[in-house]
């Protein structure tokens, strides 16, 4: 299995009823694989949960090697399965974790990602594209002309899995040979079947399809708040197209800015920007998008 112990650690936390995302984190971060974890007193891996829901029942089953190794046959083996089908899972540590996961909030930082294609894409400047289905014309038209532009300076575009914006955009990518990155908010198993050419195309131009969801984990929309914060943090810079307060891709857009990151909008209608925001309005603006993806990766 090609998986790291620690990818293994953190799927099999998965597969542990009220065990959540903080808690998992927390674990994960700290210890690289459950050998280590149950190396140290289990007094020390409880303080590592400080005041967790349930964290002495948690401790309980971790050092319970008959209610543990059950767990991580199951969890092995599904890795493997997944491997077979070209998924990998990849954990905090291993090559081509996102870095900047670790400026999120505690409870929106991903423990395990599922990745369909070239990992080598997550370490390639990447340049974030928050589109939505109901865009202005000017706008749709200035993304493909601005990733036209990034394609050239070898710069990926990371985008979402959901709709005809993001399927016009992996086009383009794969057309100008820097494929795309592309985020799900829900499990691979999940992605919409008119969706799926346009996958299979971008991985076999070189890039990806990943997400933090379990294979079978179906939509629902508050995951699109964590697939755009995800999105925010993985890029070096970030596009927003049309946003209005309130949407997930607002929240990443607040996120970058709260967090120095390089932040670009196309469009300023009626709900005024944060000043801090770089308008694109012409080509020439697009040079500015490829100074702060190379200046992000410094």
């Amino acid at each position: 299995m090609n998986a790291s112990p620690r990818a293994l650690l953190a799927h099999a936390l998965e597969r542990l009823d009220g065990v959540g995302r903080v808690s998992a984190g927390r674990l994960v971060r700290h210890f690289e694989s459950y050998h280590a974890l149950t190396s140290y007193p289990r007094e020390q891996v409880l303080t590592r949960l400080k005041s967790a829901p349930n964290a002495n029942r948690l401790v309980d089953h971790l050092f319970d090697p008959q209610f543990m190794e059950p767990v991580l046959e199951a969890a092995e083996a599904e890795l493997r399965g997944l491997e077979q089908s070209g998924i990998q899972a990849i954990a905090f540590g291993d090559a081509g974790w996102p870095a900047d996961f670790s400026r999120l909030p505690a409870s929106d930082q991903p423990n395990l990602l599922y990745l369909y294609g070239h990992r080598r894409v997550l370490e390639q400047p990447l340049a974030a594209l928050f589109g939505k289905a109901a865009l202005r014309e000017e706008a749709f038209d200035y993304a493909q002309t601005l990733v036209r532009f990034l394609s050239g300076r070898n710069i990926h575009p990371v985008i979402g899995a959901a709709h005809g914006f993001d399927v016009v955009m992996a086009k383009l990518s794969v057309d100008a040979a820097t494929p795309a990155l592309m985020l799900c908010a829900s499990g691979l198993a999940h992605i919409a079947p008119p969706l799926r050419p346009t996958v299979s195309a971008t991985v076999r131009a070189g890039g990806a399809l990943l997400t933090s969801f379990p294979m079978q984990q179906p939509h629902f929309p508050h995951q699109d708040d964590d697939q755009a914060l995800h999105m925010a943090a993985i890029a070096q810079a970030g596009i927003f197209l049309d946003p209005d307060p309130g949407e997930p891709a607002w929240k990443a857009m607040e996120w970058m800015l709260e967090n120095h990151k390089a932040v670009f909008a196309v469009g300023n209608g009626p709900h005024p920007l944060p000043e801090r925001i770089h308008l694109l309005e012409t080509e020439i603006d697009q040079e500015w998008v490829a100074t702060a993806v190379t200046e992000g990766r410094r």
